[in-house]
């Protein structure tokens, strides 16, 4: 079932067992694994079904102090 929550009431209050943030690659598979099982599901993304640069800009950040770097070599992480 799709929510458009800007439709519901201010007041709204949605009852779930599991919200998943973030309807990204990773939230996606963790809720369509989570499909049949005996709880609620709950996945939230913000924007709409179409591309908008405002909400997209919610994403937007700036790294202070030294830059994170990490890299995948013969199985391990290092950064």
């Amino acid at each position: 079932m799709l929510i458009d929550s800007r439709k519901l009431p201010i007041d709204e209050i949605i009852n779930t067992e599991v919200c998943i943030v973030g309807a990204g690659p990773a939230g996606i598979t963790l809720a369509r694994e989570l499909i049949g099982q005996d709880f609620r599901v709950c996945l939230l993304e913000s924007g709409d079904l179409e591309f908008n640069q405002e909400t997209a800009s919610l994403g937007e950040g700036e790294t202070v102090g030294d830059p994170l770097r990490l890299c995948r070599q013969q199985g391990r992480r290092s950064l």
